[in-house]
């Protein structure tokens, strides 16, 4: 029913809603707005012309009629505004608010916009990204930097708040390293989604290895700034951000003064062993990437996507943090953290949570982690390289 240069999905676990009746259809599109933003449409099934149903700026998601098809329930976030429900007349365009969860005291004025920038990569590719500047801002000081790799791979950051959990938590987190003298840079390397399907299925035969070489450009990129200290820009990243990490500190040890590793695969015949017992017949999405299950063809595809095959190369500060109840990535990637940096005698250091998720769920656990963090870039970027500690722990 619909068609173009857009993407017709908000992000995962959205989708589109039928009314009652069932002659028309709300799903949730980045046509005729910014690639990283979303707006509700609506298209009729006779006659199969979209109109647009809400204004923006942001993301409006997970729609649903009611009942009796005078309303429509939604998900919106914004550049102001972290994630509310909704609801939108579908005839009229009225809209009310009906959920309100941004704390009152963070205002417009402290909240920091992004820049939506372009940068090449190591091939040439235009890579994407969103680039914030810290609060008082002085083009003629020195900054550290941090560049944020988002998990998935097939997510996208958003202008503003994120409609998914995971990325709004990190997204309200950068918004206070600006407060504290941090430049963010938020990479959406290729498999991303939102920037057509060459840049999504870019991976092909190519995992920890094409995408990785976005992450460690937007480093050359930064460094290309006169306001930017190159001595100090650190990685970070959870999940397949926290792979990419564990990819960038070894395979390019220079890129990085620090990374920090959230929940992420360091052996991925591991992991792809691991997620075939725990949810069978998964794992052909990434399966699909590496060209088929390990044979002959595809060897050194299997073997450059796992970081751990390069732990030789690791150079940098680590530091690691996991849930052992991690839904997602089986615990014993640490365990193989561990045992590789240990053998190998890498610095490095590993807090694990017992008993949390993939995406911790206590507020406990992000008082814990965040502060360890936000010391780990103020030990090792806002110093300089001499006075910097010898270890870890």
């Amino acid at each position: 029913m619909t068609d173009g240069e857009c993407d017709d999905t908000g992000h995962a676990a959205d989708s589109y809603s039928f009314s009652p009746d069932g002659t028309r259809v709300v799903y949730c599109s980045s046509r005729d707005t910014d690639l990283n933003q979303r707006r509700l449409w609506i298209v009729d099934l006779e006659r199969g012309e979209s109109t647009l149903l809400t204004p923006g700026p942001g993301t409006d998601s997970c729609a649903s009629w009611s009942p009796d098809g005078r309303w429509i329930a939604y998900v919106h976030c914004g550049p102001y505004e972290s994630a509310d429900i909704w609801l939108v007349n579908p005839e009229s365009g009225e809209r009310r608010q009906v959920s309100r969860s941004m704390p009152e005291s963070l205002t417009p004025e402290k909240i920091t916009l992004p820049t939506h920038i372009t940068y090449p990569s190591e091939d040439g590719l235009a890579v994407h990204a969103d680039l914030f500047l810290p609060k008082g801002f002085d083009p003629n000081h020195r900054y550290p930097a941090v560049v944020w790799v988002h998990g998935g791979m097939a997510r996208q950051m958003r202008y503003g708040w994120h409609p998914m959990r995971s990325y709004a938590v990190f997204y309200s987190f950068h918004q206070y390293l600006l407060h504290r003298g941090f430049v963010v840079l938020s990479v959406d390397y290729r498999g991303s989604i939102g920037y057509g399907r060459a840049y999504e299925e870019a991976t092909y035969r190519s995992m920890c290895q094409a995408e990785l070489a976005d992450v460690v450009a937007g480093a050359t990129y930064l460094r290309s700034l006169p306001y930017i200290d190159p001595e100090a820009i650190a990685v970070y990243g959870l999940s397949y951000g926290g792979y990419l990490t564990l990819g960038a500190l070894t395979k390019y040890p220079d890129a990085f003064a620090l990374g920090i590793n959230i929940a992420g695969v360091w052996d991925w015949e591991q992991y792809e062993r691991w997620r075939e017992q725990q949810y069978p017949g998964s794992p052909w999405h990434g399966i699909a990437r590496l060209d088929g299950p390990k044979g002959e063809h595809n060897a050194d595809v299997w073997y450059n996507a796992s970081p751990r095959n390069f732990v030789h190369g690791l150079s940098k500060p680590l530091l690691n943090l996991m849930g052992t109840e991690d839904e997602r990535v089986d615990f014993a990637q640490m365990d193989a953290i561990i045992r590789d940096c240990v053998e190998h005698g890498k610095d490095f250091a590993v807090v694990y949570y017992p008993g949390e998720t993939h995406m911790f769920t206590w507020r406990k656990t992000w008082e814990d982690a965040f502060p360890r963090i936000e010391r780990a870039f103020k030990r090792y970027l806002t110093v300089p390289p001499a006075e910097r500690p010898p270890a870890m722990i």
